[in-house]
């Protein structure tokens, strides 16, 4: 949020308020709706790119937790954000793909895991490296969508 300082000789110089920190995220989330909590992560990402509560483990962690209580569609939301800051995250697309399926929405789960083997076509590491697991599962999952 911005506030304008009025005193001093420095009247017109524009303040910025900290971003929220994860707990209060969350908390503006429950209180005032995904779509205010939507609204102020976009807002920090143009400002402060660099505030914890958007960074891409924050984001799939809250969004991975509103699935757990119950809140796909505030989940679904988050992912969404997350692939929008980080288009470039294989793990983030799978992660939405996967809560994009358990919402029934095929049709964008498959277009989410082929993002993720579109993103690691050029990948080169080991049987056990974090993005080789991540392209098995969405190899896998993109079978199982298209049967």
């Amino acid at each position: 949020m911005v506030t304008r300082i009025l005193s001093g000789a420095f009247s017109n110089i524009l303040h910025l308020n900290p971003p929220p920190d994860n707990a209060q995220f969350t908390e503006l989330i429950n209180r005032k709706g995904i779509d205010e909590g939507i609204q102020l992560a976009r807002h920090f990402r143009r400002v402060d790119s660099t505030a914890d509560f958007i960074h891409e483990n924050a984001l799939n962690q809250l969004a991975q937790q509103s699935e757990d209580q119950n809140k796909l569609k505030d989940g679904l939301a988050l992912m969404q954000v997350a692939v929008e800051f980080y288009p470039d995250r294989a793990w983030l697309w799978n992660n939405f793909a996967g809560m994009q399926e358990r919402a029934g929405n095929i049709p964008e789960s498959i277009r989410s895991t082929e993002k993720v083997l579109e993103l690691l076509k050029d990948f080169k590491g080991t049987e056990q490296s974090f993005n080789e697991r991540v392209r098995r599962s969405a190899i896998e999952t993109l079978k199982r969508l298209k049967k």
